[in-house]
């Protein structure tokens, strides 16, 4: 109980585990047993084998007299985006067309609505889901409590009694239907305690994220058919929904050629060249936050579908260009919990199986969806025991290689045989209109276009033509920032 609490778990009946057991939450254990009698260590937890195909359909079947029609079917949509880019799925709205076979179906209902399991009125059980697959034709379904004091961002509510925002409750039972149970994670929107989501900055956690990748990318599942696929070797993992009660907590030549001499950082003391040199430290300004406006970044990367900006230990989530939540910065271990007291990322990027690397000086760690991997010295990668830091590293879209960029040369380094490949490392001449003295980041945008980055200007890159585009560079902090 205190750890999916998010209390300290000293295993006393303090004033604290005593003020937990008052506050309602969702009613389904939160330890599930999984196969072989093992229960899953993770703070993730996975409810069940998730569903066996990407493109999946939904329909809103009714809703709620103080919703209108057209706000429920909006915040659907928006919760469903909130996880689709993260598990690589499609969400297919049916709202106009008369079919049976929708796999998950959201509706309203008050007591008992027809599954077994009535809700109690106004202030208890919020909403429950089941898993895909699972209690029959209700596997993946949604229902809400008819009788709750819904609320909606997209509704001026003036409504007495304490509103429960609709949006924050559907993202949470979708991820129940996508086949995830509770996690301990205060961060996670699985987490079993309700708390009203910041309706500008509806995110995932890292556990959640965590969660996607097991369930949605590690698997081989076919690509968007246009037919409903469903497998009989699903395995079902309990025959009762996930019921969420009313405070359940919801905070992804073929390189560019001439000659140079090689210059990298081979000194500790090397740092990127910068325009900026803030550096937050303890009796600086209080030790204020970085402003990403004023005092620049260290790396910029595009990962698990969004870009993420880090500044010393801080890290800022856009999910489009200019658009970040107002809760950021935070420190990059808050979603990445090995990077604790690592300081500075120089480098950052998404690998092909999904894999997301981070370097630091002398080393990187990865994250391959299962566990958070050690850190290990970036010789591993081939380069030159020499190297102190590295600062960037992109897999371009040309060839599907790795490049690593440190100082005015570059390495290319073959994921396959996992070794720098010969000839290298090369001046970064190469790649024509970048500047002579190096780049301080790189990143392959949404769009599959390659972004370079110095200070605070950007240039665009033709991966054709191998050249910059012509117009550029522009302001980064301007054009990305929103600054």
């Amino acid at each position: 109980m205190q750890k999916f609490g998010a209390l300290p778990q000293t295993g006393k009946l303090d004033s604290e585990t005593l003020a937990l057991l008052t506050k309602p939450r969702c009613g389904i254990p939160d330890v599930i047993k999984m196969e072989r009698g093992s229960t899953r260590r993770k703070r993730f937890i996975i409810g069940s084998n998730g569903w066996n195909k990407r493109r999946i359909t939904y329909r809103v079947e009714n809703w709620a007299p103080k919703l209108s029609e057209s706000s429920v079917i909006s915040e659907v949509r928006q919760a469903f985006n909130v996880w689709s880019d993260y598990a690589r799925l499609r969400f297919i709205d049916l709202q106009r067309e008369n079919r049976d076979d929708v796999d998950i179906s959201i509706s309203f209902g008050s007591g008992h609505h027809g599954d077994s399991y009535p809700f109690d009125g106004s202030g208890g059980v919020l909403a429950h889901a089941f898993f895909p697959y699972n209690h029959d034709s209700l596997g993946g379904d949604i229902h809400f409590d008819l009788d709750e004091n819904w609320s909606s961002r997209l509704l001026n509510d003036s409504s007495n009694g304490t509103p429960v925002s609709f949006l924050s409750v559907a993202v949470h039972e979708i991820g129940h239907s996508l086949g995830l149970s509770h996690s301990p994670s205060p961060d996670s929107v699985m987490f079993p305690y309700y708390q009203n989501f910041d309706q500008g900055n509806v995110r995932l956690g890292y556990d959640d994220i965590m969660a996607m990748y097991q369930l949605y990318i590690q698997r081989t599942i076919q690509d968007y058919p246009d037919e409903k696929a469903h497998s009989d070797s699903t395995t079902e993992s309990t025959s009762t929904p996930i019921t969420s009660t009313s405070r359940y907590s919801t905070h992804e030549s073929d390189s560019p050629t001439t000659s140079t001499t090689a210059s990298y950082s081979s000194s500790s003391t090397t740092s990127k060249t910068s325009a900026y040199t803030f550096r937050p430290t303890m009796n600086d300004d209080n030790n204020r936050l970085p402003d990403i406006c004023k005092d620049g970044f260290d790396t910029i990367s595009f990962i698990r579908n969004e870009i993420f900006v880090f500044k010393n230990d801080y890290m800022w989530r856009y999910q489009k260009r200019g658009v970040t939540g107002s809760a950021y910065p935070v420190k990059t271990s808050r979603l990445f919990p090995m990077l604790e007291g690592v300081g500075q990322i120089d480098a950052a990027f998404e690998n092909t199986d999904g894999t997301i690397i981070f370097f630091s000086g002398k080393h990187y760690w990865s994250f391959d969806g299962q566990e958070n991997l050690k850190s290990r010295p970036i010789t591993n990668f081939g380069l030159p025991g020499s190297l102190h830091k590295i600062d960037a590293a992109f897999i371009w879209g040309k060839n599907n290689k790795l490049y690593i960029f440190s100082g005015n040369v570059f390495w290319r380094y073959n994921t396959t045989s996992k070794s720098i490949d010969e000839g290298y490392p090369k001046g970064i001449e190469r790649w024509k209109g970048l500047p002579d003295t190096g780049i301080d980041s790189v990143l392959k945008g949404s769009d599959g276009i390659t972004y370079f980055f110095k200070t605070d200007e950007f240039w665009r890159f033709d991966d054709t033509l191998v050249h910059t585009e012509s117009g550029f560079p522009l302001q980064t902090s301007r054009f990305w920032f929103g600054c």
